[in-house]
């Protein structure tokens, strides 16, 4: 048995990565053309049967993702406060409110440190 993750977080902003490369995975049926323009923003025609990349279609899809990004960015300060409420009050899906609570029973050490991060009452459990 065995399970094939594909799209991981890999290294750097999946912006930068050569156009080209995204082609060819979509053509190895590794990501699908959606995936492809909503993550990489490269924009895929098909001329005749093959994937072409559209450069211009392609450059303007990152400079709107890139743009929506600066639109919908909050300081990391804001961020942590935001999340620390959620952890407090138990707003998360149930899958990582059931993954934290199986890591703080197996260890003491992440319950700790993830109650001193997160600036959690000593009692506090997910």
């Amino acid at each position: 048995f065995g399970i094939v993750y594909v799209g991981g977080p890999g290294y750097g902003d999946p912006l930068n990565r050569d156009p080209d490369l995204v082609k060819a995975d979509v053509e190895k049926g590794l990501i699908d053309s959606e995936y492809a323009a909503r993550i990489y923003g490269v924009v895929l025609t098909n001329s005749g049967g093959k994937l072409e990349v559209d450069r211009a279609a392609t450059e303007e899809a990152r400079k709107k993702i890139r743009s929506d990004r600066l639109r919908n960015a909050i300081p990391a300060s804001r961020f942590v406060e935001e999340e620390r409420r959620r952890i407090l009050n138990k707003e998360l899906p149930p899958h990582v409110l059931e993954m934290y609570r199986e890591s703080m029973a197996m260890s003491e050490k992440f319950t700790r440190k993830f109650r001193e991060f997160w600036q959690l009452p000593g009692d506090f459990k997910p």
